[in-house]
């Protein structure tokens, strides 16, 4: 996995984020990706790796900053 790979796919991710989230609750735009990154990890990993990741996700809880307000729905 490339360092860019990630950037861009973050940058995309954030783009349409912020778009869902001018269109819908934030609330439910956040609990799909949530699953939707869940149901990825289980595909790709093994249920030691899978088990791993959501623990080290929960350990890493508070280094999680909220998005910037852009408008009344949306965020940056």
């Amino acid at each position: 996995m490339e360092e860019k790979d990630i950037n861009e796919a973050y940058e995309l991710v954030g783009r349409v984020t912020h778009t869902l989230c001018e269109d819908y609750d934030p609330l439910a735009v956040a609990a799909v990706l949530m699953v939707m990154g869940m149901r990825i990890y289980k595909t790709v990993l093994d249920d030691s790796e899978y088990s791993q990741i959501i623990q080290d996700v929960v350990a890493r809880q508070d280094k999680v900053f909220p998005l910037e307000v852009r408008s009344t729905r949306g965020f940056d």
